[in-house]
């Protein structure tokens, strides 16, 4: 049963990347996303901070900050953990097959002890 969670989640996932890969190349948003009390209950603060972290360093595109939020929303976990956090912002990376620079993927492979840095 949590195979099939899991790859329904990943199938998901890869649907909304699918659809939003056009608005991707649209969107230059140069706006402040203001988080829902229901988004800052799910991600937490950290998660919150981290991803405002990425999208500033230019690492993900406000369309795939929201694919991350929306991603995130549908997990079982409330607020999500810094390593979940990263786990989803890496897949969303790969599955863009866009070049991103080497000190992204280190970022988001170093699995900090429940906080994250930024």
């Amino acid at each position: 049963d949590d195979i099939s969670d899991a790859l329904l989640w990943l199938n998901d996932m890869h649907e909304t990347i699918e659809q939003c890969k056009p608005l991707d190349q649209a969107v230059h948003s140069g706006g402040h996303r203001v988080f829902t009390p229901e988004e800052y209950e799910v991600l937490g603060t950290q998660a919150i901070g981290f991803l405002m972290y990425l999208e500033q360093s230019k690492a993900i595109t406000p369309v795939m900050r929201e694919v991350i939020i929306e991603q995130s929303q549908l997990l079982d976990e409330s607020p999500v953990s810094p390593a979940t956090i990263r786990l989803i912002s890496l897949m969303t990376l790969w599955s863009q097959e866009t070049p991103v620079p080497r000190w992204i993927y280190e970022e988001l492979m170093t699995l900090p002890n429940e906080t994250l840095q930024h």
